[in-house]
């Protein structure tokens, strides 16, 4: 008989994965991957992370906590570490706030992030504007 293995790690994620939807991030993660688990910020920055599964899909799910080619997250280090203990079924994200200071956390952070982009838009009008003009003066 075939037994599958499972296993559960502790996760410290480390870099830019405070204040850019990264515990949404890996909740996404673990679901894609049939994890079950939870994760939290940490007060030093970083990313708890409890995660149960199948050997395989543990690796799967680490692979894609490093978030290749996401515009704001920035995964420096994931440090892995064997665990032994019980886990629910699901994934879950503790938050240390309560629901209404998450939600303005995360209000604030959008108004944040959409300045960057309309800023960013502005620079790319300019810079449009300017070749409109070079090419004008070319014609003459």
């Amino acid at each position: 008989m075939n037994e599958i293995k499972e296993q559960t790690v502790e996760l410290f994620i480390t870099g830019r994965v405070q204040r850019v939807g990264y515990r949404n991030f890996s909740k996404h993660c673990a679901i894609t991957c049939s994890i079950s688990g939870w994760t939290e910020n940490l007060p030093d920055g970083r990313v708890h992370i409890i995660a149960k599964g199948q050997i395989s899909d543990i690796e799967a799910f680490i692979e894609r906590l490093w978030a290749p080619g996401d515009p704001v997250i920035r995964v420096s280090d994931i440090a892995i570490h064997p665990v032994d203990m019980e886990v629910s079924p699901g994934f879950f994200i503790n938050s240390s706030k309560p629901p209404a200071d998450e939600m303005q956390a995360k209000m604030d952070l959008i108004i944040e992030y959409f300045r960057e982009v309309v800023k960013t838009q502005k620079k790319m009008v300019e810079k449009i504007e300017d070749l409109a003009e070079e090419l004008r003066q070319i014609k003459k």
